[in-house]
């Protein structure tokens, strides 16, 4: 028989976290870094986006805070140039679970788009739609019910980049089964959403 006199509760694992890396005193290489690909610096500030020389390493990156269930800190860093001999996406050291990109426009919105990365849930801000960046291609159960559980009440399209087609199909057929309305549209003239031109983001979401 269990001694309960001494007995204690065990204690609960706690979910890894640390605080965002530091903000750079200069954050004007990430407007330079967005304006280049047509994308706009005062949503991405708006949504909490801003540069860090401290990433994990000393390149200039482009912290973008996630959400998650479990409420912790959660992030990634991209880099601001297209350079390949240098790692793209940095993030934090433990294990990014259900976490999330949302990127917020400016007005209200009925409907989200879910998209890989989040240069492109940006983009998708831009046309007026909650911008839901994956961060992959082959999202868990996890992060699709964390997704249902943020936007409970949107519709949405996905968008899914032209080198990975299958996962659009994939992500709707997770979203239907939720109960929620969804389609599937592809990029045009470019490989993702972020990519094209702003009027051709626009025609592609609204019609």
């Amino acid at each position: 028989m269990k001694d309960y006199k001494h007995y204690r509760e065990p204690r609960r694992r706690q979910a890894k976290s640390e605080p965002l890396p530091r903000r750079a005193p200069d954050q004007s290489s990430m407007r330079l870094c967005l304006d280049r690909r047509g994308l706009s610096y005062a949503l991405a500030v708006g949504n909490g986006w801003y540069l860090s020389l401290e990433a994990n390493d000393n390149q200039p990156r482009i912290v973008i805070p996630c959400t998650n269930s479990a409420g912790r800190a959660y992030w990634q860093a991209r880099f601001i140039y297209d350079t390949p001999n240098v790692k793209r996406y940095q993030s934090p050291k433990y294990a990014a679970e259900d976490s999330i990109v949302v990127v917020w426009p400016d007005k209200p919105a009925t409907r989200a788009a879910v998209v890989e990365g989040p240069m492109d849930a940006l983009a998708a801000a831009m046309c007026g739609y909650i911008g839901v960046g994956i961060m992959g291609n082959r999202p868990s159960n996890a992060v699709m019910r964390n997704i249902v559980a943020v936007l409970p009440t949107q519709g949405f399209i996905v968008v899914p980049d032209l080198d990975s087609v299958e996962a659009g199909g994939f992500i709707a057929g997770k979203l239907a089964l939720a109960g929620r309305r969804v389609t599937v549209k592809l990029p045009v003239g470019a490989k993702d959403l972020s990519r094209m031109a702003q009027v051709d983001r626009e025609r592609l979401l609204n019609d």
